[in-house]
């Protein structure tokens, strides 16, 4: 970090540190401080957890210093990455994949589905069609040209989603004919 971001970066912690007393100050000024059952000892548990999370995010700030530090590497690296992704396609798509996955797994825990909606939820999870999709295009443009690997696991995959398409349509045919009848 630059040393001429310092100051403001302390002044933006010193701001951050009457946090809790404004908190406070509002509820004292809306009412809800009153609604405590023990308002004095409500203040007291407050402020002392403020207190010792502050004290954490201080006693922390030296080991992220050090660790970024020894990661100081990877700003050199960063640049020659991202033009490694513009170059080179499989990447793109391998990364397409990789989001898709990522946006899957913060979704998959019971409450995201129940925040999300049903209908939504499944909406978001049907990209992972796409995902195997991409990451199948992903291992066929990685492989070198003459390289038949990736066969295996784009058979599959197509076998999976032919099954899937095939149960579609015998489902929809057989809400057609009992709808007919």
């Amino acid at each position: 970090m630059p040393n001429r971001a310092i100051p403001y970066l302390k002044a933006v912690v010193h701001a951050l540190c009457l946090l809790p007393a404004l908190m406070l100050l509002r509820m004292y000024f809306n009412g809800t401080l009153a609604l405590e059952a023990d308002p004095v000892n409500y203040i007291t548990h407050f402020t002392g957890n403020w207190a010792l999370w502050m004290l954490l995010g201080s006693l922390a700030i030296t080991p992220l210093r050090r660790l970024w530090a020894g990661l100081s590497w990877m700003m050199k690296i960063w640049p020659t990455m991202l033009d490694d992704l513009k170059k080179r396609k499989f990447i793109q798509v391998g990364l397409a994949a990789w989001t898709i996955l990522l946006v899957l797994a913060v979704t998959s825990p019971q409450r995201v589905l129940r925040a999300m909606g049903g209908k939504n939820w499944a909406r978001v999870h049907r990209l992972v069609y796409l995902a195997g999709a991409l990451a199948c295009v992903h291992y066929w443009w990685l492989v070198k040209t003459g390289v038949r690997t990736p066969w295996k696991v784009t058979a599959v995959l197509a076998v999976l989603l032919l099954v899937r398409v095939g149960f579609a349509v015998g489902k929809r045919l057989k809400t057609r004919s009992v709808v007919a009848a």
